[in-house]
């Protein structure tokens, strides 16, 4: 069973939408919770940076 998105506090920039950190198969991607409406994926060092990760 996939675990459930964590919001990341930040917004899309395309949409608004919250962004959300979550479990993919090759491991957790930040991208936006308007999927399939909108396919904003930041790259993956921005992401890092804006969820706080190192």
């Amino acid at each position: 069973m996939p675990s459930p998105a964590e919001p990341t506090g930040v917004t899309c920039p395309e949409c608004g939408k919250p962004l959300l950190k979550r479990q993919g198969r090759y491991g957790p991607f930040v991208s936006c919770s308007g999927y399939p409406g909108c396919k904003y994926r930041p790259p993956k060092s921005a992401a890092a940076e804006k969820v706080g990760a190192t």
